[in-house]
């Protein structure tokens, strides 16, 4: 099962607009994140679960917009930024099918950490609004970080992983996690401009 966590984009303060829609910078960023993982990732995300708030909708609907789940995208339950992670935890080792969750602040970052490590307080991982992180579930049930990507000054930043806390007595190296889940990619970060 593979899982792709996406942070919302940047998006406008309460104090200028109380439902806090993303700023015309936040939807450019997550349209050409959106654009460069279509071309180049094979991100199969069958569902595209977002919290119901509107800067999350609207970063939901450019990415469905581009990646074209089957599925579609739809509201998920338990994602404001203060809601707790077990919910999510406990759904996502009953599915089988791969899923994007378009959310918040720390509940993100909380999640990525049971995940990995099965401690909420272990959130080593830096997420940024408008960047995906994608992650599968190994045959062993450990989940697993595969990469990374950001925009940084006009550039996509893809950060190859295959990190997971050890958790288990298991001898198995990053490139066992999962199958066929490893960019090509040896270097620790790889950096592509696109002038779209």
């Amino acid at each position: 099962m593979n899982l792709y966590l996406v942070q919302h984009a940047q998006a406008k303060q309460e104090d200028e607009d109380p439902t806090r829609s993303l700023t015309s910078y936040g939807t450019e960023c997550i349209r050409r994140v959106a654009h460069y993982a279509s071309r180049y990732l094979n991100i199969d995300a069958e569902r595209i679960i977002h919290s119901g708030k509107k800067r999350a909708i609207q970063t939901a609907e450019v990415l469905t917009d581009e990646l074209k789940p089957e599925k579609g995208m739809e509201q998920g339950q338990e994602m404001n930024p203060l809601s707790g992670p077990w919910g999510w935890v406990e759904q996502l080792s009953q599915l089988e099918e791969n899923i994007m969750l378009v959310g918040h602040l720390p509940h993100l970052k909380r999640l990525a950490a049971l995940l990995l490590c099965q401690d909420e307080s272990k959130q080593f991982l830096e997420f940024q609004e408008g960047g995906i992180i994608s992650f599968c579930k190994n045959e062993s049930g450990i989940w697993v970080l595969r990469w990374m990507v950001r925009l940084f000054r006009n550039l996509l930043s893809v950060s190859p992983a295959g990190v997971h806390c050890d958790r288990t007595a298991s001898k198995k190296q990053p490139g066992d996690l999962c199958r066929n889940d490893q960019p090509e990619q040896t270097g620790l970060e790889e950096y592509h401009r696109e002038d779209i």
